[in-house]
């Protein structure tokens, strides 16, 4: 763990991490929430499109503070990313600049997952 903890400091200041966010081309906005946005995007070398989860770090924080909760969400998408189960959305990747998380997924086609479980029936 510590291990894990230098490697990504020294990262952190060779600047990889910004780098990180530049493999992706922006393409269009698919959602945006209290925390953060999700956009389109395509991947350079592969031309795969993702979908990247941008969590504002500060908003995370205040939120978090207040209700003295710890914000776990990029540690379970890094676990998760680990497992192959069809019934989750395949995380291909977290990383971290200053004041964002980011959390690159497969792109679903069917949608917003919120949209889609207040549209079925009761």
């Amino acid at each position: 763990m510590a291990q894990t903890y230098w490697h990504e400091k020294i990262l952190k200041h060779q600047g990889f991490f910004n780098k990180r966010i530049l493999q992706y081309v922006p393409i269009s906005k698919l959602g945006e929430g209290s925390f953060g946005r999700v956009i389109l995007a395509e991947h350079q070398n592969s031309k795969a499109h993702v979908a990247i989860k941008i969590i504002n770090k500060a908003k995370i924080a205040q939120a978090f503070e207040a209700n003295g909760q710890e914000f776990i969400e990029l540690e379970l998408s890094q676990r998760l990313s680990k497992l192959n189960c069809d019934n989750l959305v395949m995380v291909f990747e977290t990383f971290e600049d200053e004041d964002n998380y980011c959390i690159v997924t497969e792109l679903l086609q069917a949608g917003d997952l919120f949209k889609y479980v207040c549209q079925q029936p009761d």
